[in-house]
């Protein structure tokens, strides 16, 4: 990707997450191993209807948007990393990572642990 592209998408990715910044999630991100691997911030939203196959993504998934800044720490984000909210100590389950083309963001299924 140009480099002039790069900066107006991650311009973009500022934007959106200040945009929506007191719907934010603060958490804990986990991996086996080594302890917490940082406090992240992030957005949830439900899986869209289409990505829902059954098998590897399920219905009451969720969908979160991480700023990939927030994640520099983290190599590679993968299934069975986990992440505990802050505020309540509820675990989601990492179901799969993707680092957008532009690499500004992270879009990762979640699956919540009860």
């Amino acid at each position: 990707m140009p480099e002039q592209f790069k900066a107006g998408a991650q311009q973009a990715v500022g934007n959106l997450f200040a945009q929506y910044a007191e719907f934010l999630v603060e958490g804990y991100y986990f991996r086996s191993g080594p302890p917490n691997l940082g406090t992240v911030h992030f957005l949830v939203m439900p899986v869209p209807p289409a990505l829902v196959d059954g098998t590897i993504v399920q219905p009451n998934d969720e969908r979160l948007l991480f700023d990939a800044v927030e994640l520099a720490a983290v190599d590679q984000p993968r299934p069975d990393d986990y992440i505990l909210q802050a505020s309540n100590g509820l675990r989601r389950d990492i179901i799969t990572a993707h680092l957008d083309v532009t690499g500004t963001y992270w879009a990762m299924v979640a699956r919540k642990v009860l």
